[in-house]
């Protein structure tokens, strides 16, 4: 086993003592602060929903097929129990556009469907006015 340096042990300490920061709760319950840079790499786009069926995997998940601006993706969204597949289609969405693909339950997911959730249920995040589909939000 490789002997520690004096060195490397600090170089340890403060690693986790930067991590430790980063994962202070604030006083409004805040789990992680994350920084203006890392902010900034997310691609954050106004969608439409153009098809949503049920996961043929799980009860609570839909397959989401959604158009960014001259592209489509696959998403899998955990809505099944707020909204019907057919009331989805056609409604603008905010997502997140780049994210790793994932597979969930045997589906690839290339994207999330952003939403609020509290005590009285979940409601998709939605532009204010009608926008562009594929414009970037900031």
């Amino acid at each position: 086993m490789p002997r520690r340096t004096r060195r490397d042990r600090q170089r340890r300490a403060h690693k986790q003592s930067r991590q430790k920061k980063r994962r202070v709760r604030n006083k409004k319950g805040v789990k992680y602060m994350v920084t203006f840079d890392e902010f900034k790499k997310l691609e954050i786009k106004v969608a439409e929903i153009k098809e949503a069926k049920e996961h043929p995997n799980a009860d609570k998940l839909y397959v989401v097929k959604i158009d960014i601006g001259g592209e489509e993706r696959q998403v899998v969204a955990g809505i099944k129990d707020f909204y019907k597949a057919q009331e989805l289609i056609g409604k603008k969405v905010v997502a997140i556009v780049n994210l790793k693909p994932a597979t969930i339950r045997g589906e690839e997911s290339a994207g999330m469907i952003l939403a609020c959730r509290d005590d009285k249920g979940l409601c998709l995040l939605v532009p204010e006015k009608d926008m562009e589909i594929g414009s970037k939000i900031s």
